[in-house]
């Protein structure tokens, strides 16, 4: 059993790292930015007692996934489960100031991020005959704030994606 956790540096991502580790993981831990809590996270899965490597990149760079792809793989071996739990800077931001680029942004981390992960990742598991791909999005899409609508676009619509992908 085999993890790779988008966004494994941040509070929901460090958790779900170290809940995976528990129950019989082993674990790719993401990271952007926060290359010292990746390290350090690394330490905490191993002494669980399971294998964990660090990468990083940006997923909307196909380039960038197939590398962190690479290197887990060889590190941990063939990742069975996905758990994006990525999303970029989130600003309060009214509808008059809104930009188009705001909400690409949004788009192209949910959206593009998503589809570079799985068309990466699912051509192995098409082979493997399993995979999982788990995407958290928001309690914001059922209660919304307008000074949040790009973020809440664009989870939105990773929900959509997901759903149908699903089918």
């Amino acid at each position: 059993k085999t993890a790779l956790i988008i966004g494994g540096t941040g509070g929901i991502g460090s958790a779900a790292c170290v809940q995976l580790a528990k129950d019989g993981f082993d674990v790719a831990i993401h990271y952007f930015k926060n290359k010292t809590k990746a390290g350090i996270l690394k330490k905490q899965l191993e002494k669980i007692g399971r294998k964990a490597v660090v990468v990083s990149g940006d997923i909307v760079s196909v380039p960038h996934v197939q590398q962190m792809k690479d290197k887990s793989i060889r590190t941990v071996g063939n990742i069975s489960v996905i758990v994006n739990c990525s999303t970029i800077p989130v600003r309060n931001i009214q509808f008059s100031d809104l930009e188009w680029e705001d909400m690409l942004a949004h788009y192209d981390s949910n959206i593009r991020g998503s589809f570079n992960l799985l068309s990466t990742f699912v051509p192995i598991w098409e082979k493997e005959q399993f995979g999982k791909f788990v995407a958290l999005t928001t309690l914001y899409t059922e209660q919304p704030k307008s000074e949040l609508l790009s973020y809440i676009t664009g989870k939105t619509a990773l929900n959509g994606f997901v759903k149908a992908l699903a089918f």
